[in-house]
């Protein structure tokens, strides 16, 4: 994967299960969800030295909580 794929699959996870999801309890239960399996894998990426998948993944994050949406990045500036 590539930091520019990492950036916009993080962000866009997150923006299109908030869009979609039926009800506030599901929309909670993703976000568990999401945190649980995130949180491993910034670990294995932090361990395995893949700085910059580790940093788009962060920056993904960041977008999304506020409000960054659109295209925010460009494959240059990851």
């Amino acid at each position: 994967m590539t930091p520019f794929k990492q950036y916009y699959a993080t962000r866009n996870r997150l923006y299109l299960v908030r869009k979609h999801a039926r009800s506030p309890l599901r929309y909670a239960w993703f976000t568990v969800y999401f945190w649980v399996t995130r949180i491993p894998t910034a670990l294995w990426m932090l361990v395995g030295g893949e700085w910059r998948l580790l940093r788009a993944m962060a920056l993904g994050v960041r977008d999304y909580y506020l409000g960054r949406m659109g295209r925010t990045m460009q494959v240059n500036d990851l």
